[in-house]
C-alpha cells in the first residue's frame, strides 16, 4: 500500500517577526503569512486531498484553511501536531533566551527548560503517522499542516541527516524551514521515503504519479435554449423531456461501467444530467466550477440565427473577455486545473464520469489533445453531423500525466453500432 504525504509548514506570524520563541505559544499570522499559505494553496491546487490534517495553533488552522480554501474540506485537528514545547523560554525573545534555545535547538532536548525533547516529538508524530496510515487506502494522498520544528523532528524520523541538510542550506543561502513551506514523503510497504525535501510555495515542483485513469467525459442532455436556438454558456435552462431520455440512454449504456467517482459542471443541467446517469448507483457525484462551459458574457442566452453574423467569430475566436466573459486562457487555465485535480483524485485504474457541456468540450480537443478544433468543426458540419451531440460520449485516458485521445465524442447509438 502507498501513502502520499504533504506536510506545510504554517505562514509567517508575529512572533516569527519578532524574534520570539514560539511553541505551544501562538501569535497570528501577519499579512505576509496569509500570503504565504495562498501561495502553498496555489501550489497544491491541483493535489486532491483524501484526508487533511492540523495542529491545534491557530496560525496552522489559518494556513490549513487557506490551502483548503474551495475544497469543502476541512482539516482535522490533531493535537500530535502540535509544535514542540519550549517550556520557560516560550513567547520571549530576548538575548539570554535566544542563546539559550540555541543550546537547546541543536540535540533538540527542551527538557530542561520544562519543555519536550526530539524524542518526545517523534514519538507522538509516530503513533500519529501509524494512525493515519492504518486508516489510509492505497493511493491516498494526506495534506498535514504543523510547525517548524515540528518539520525537522520530522525529517529526522524520516532519516534525513539534518546536519547535512542545515549545512547545504547555509551554504546555497536557503531557509531549511520556510514559512508555508511544502515537503513530501510516502509510505510504502511498510517504509517511508522522501520526495521533495522543504520548499517554498512558488519554489515546489509537483509530484509526478505513475497511473492510468480512464475519463467518460458526456455533454449534457437537450436542454429548452439548445432547442429554441439560444446560445448558452453561463446561463442555464432546464433539460427538455428529449435531453431527460437522452440522459436515461446514456444511463443504460454505462450501467455496468464501474465509475471510481463522478464529477460536473455546476450548471444545473449538468448536475440533472449526471443523476439520471447515476441513478440508483452509489458513486459520489461532486460539481466543480472548473469544468463550466466557457462564459460568453452580455451575450448569454442570445437568439443564434439571427446574431449569427456576430456571434460566430467570436465563438471560433473564443473572444468573450471584452463583454464580461472569458477567452481561451481563462478556460485552458481552469480546464488544465480541474482536471489534474479529478486525475489526483483517482487511483490507478479507476473510470470517472464527468459531465459538463459541449463547447467545453470542444476547446478541450485543443487544449488537451492538441487537435484543431475548428478544422474538426468545420468537417462535421460539411457532412451534415454534430461534433458534439447532446449527451455524446468522449472516451480518454490519462496516462502518467498525458491526455491520450482514442476517437471524438459520438452519440450513444453510434457508439452502439461501433459494437
Amino acid at each position: 500500500m502507498k501513502v502520499t504525504f504533504w506536510f506545510v509548514r504554517h505562514g509567517q506570524t508575529l512572533f516569527n517577526t519578532d524574534g520570539r520563541v514560539q511553541g505551544v505559544t501562538d501569535s497570528p499570522l501577519t499579512e505576509k503569512g496569509i500570503r504565504q499559505a495562498e501561495s502553498a494553496g496555489h501550489s497544491l491546487r491541483n493535489v486532491w486531498f483524501h484526508q487533511a490534517y492540523v495542529s491545534p495553533s491557530e496560525r496552522c488552522i489559518d494556513t490549513s484553511d487557506l490551502i483548503l480554501r474551495g475544497r469543502r474540506m476541512q482539516a482535522k485537528v490533531k493535537d500530535s501536531l502540535h509544535e514542540q514545547d519550549f517550556g520557560i523560554l516560550e513567547a520571549r525573545g530576548d538575548e539570554k533566551t535566544n542563546r539559550t534555545f540555541q543550546e537547546h535547538m541543536y540535540d533538540g532536548d527542551f527538557t530542561c527548560v520544562k519543555g519536550e525533547s526530539r524524542k518526545m516529538v517523534t514519538q507522538r508524530l509516530s503513533i500519529l503517522l501509524n494512525e493515519i496510515v492504518s486508516s489510509s487506502v492505497d493511493g491516498d494522498h494526506v495534506l498535514l499542516v504543523s510547525h517548524g520544528a515540528v518539520m525537522i523532528n520530522l525529517l529526522a524520523l524520516l532519516g534525513l541527516d539534518l546536519d547535512a541538510y542545515m549545512e547545504t542550506c547555509h551554504k546555497e543561502g536557503r531557509d531549511p524551514i520556510p514559512n508555508a513551506g511544502i515537503f513530501t514523503f510516502t509510505y510504502q510497504d511498510g517504509e517511508y521515503q522522501i520526495l521533495q525535501l522543504p520548499a517554498a510555495g512558488d519554489s515546489y515542483q509537483p509530484l509526478f504519479e505513475n497511473k492510468t485513469v480512464h475519463f467518460h467525459y458526456v455533454r449534457h442532455g437537450e436542454t429548452v435554449f439548445n432547442a429554441t436556438d439560444r446560445f448558452q454558456g453561463w446561463s442555464d435552462s432546464p433539460l427538455t423531456e428529449k435531453g431527460v431520455a437522452q440522459a436515461e440512454e446514456v444511463r443504460e449504456y454505462v450501467k455496468d461501467v464501474p465509475y471510481a467517482f463522478a464529477c460536473c459542471s455546476t450548471a444545473l443541467r449538468t448536475r440533472k444530467t449526471a443523476s439520471i446517469i447515476l441513478e440508483g448507483r452509489k458513486v459520489s457525484l461532486l460539481p466543480l466550477k472548473g469544468l463550466k462551459e466557457i462564459h460568453i458574457g452580455t451575450y448569454e442566452a442570445y437568439d443564434y440565427t439571427p446574431n449569427k453574423a456576430l456571434l460566430e467569430p467570436r465563438s471560433r475566436s473564443v473572444h468573450w473577455k471584452d463583454v464580461g466573459g472569458e477567452d481561451l486562457f481563462d478556460l485552458a487555465q481552469r480546464m488544465k486545473d480541474v482536471f489534474a485535480l479529478m486525475n489526483s483524485r483517482a487511483k490507478d485504474g479507476d473510470t470517472v464520469l464527468v459531465v459538463s457541456h459541449g463547447g467545453y468540450y470542444m476547446n478541450m480537443l485543443e487544449v488537451l489533445f492538441g487537435i484543431d478544433r475548428l478544422s474538426y468543426r468545420d468537417a462535421c458540419a460539411a457532412q451534415g453531423k454534430s461534433c458534439m451531440p447532446n449527451c455524446g460520449l468522449l472516451k480518454f485516458d490519462v496516462v502518467n500525466g498525458t491526455y491520450v485521445f482514442t476517437d471524438y465524442m459520438k452519440s450513444i447509438s453510434a457508439w452502439k453500432d461501433s459494437l
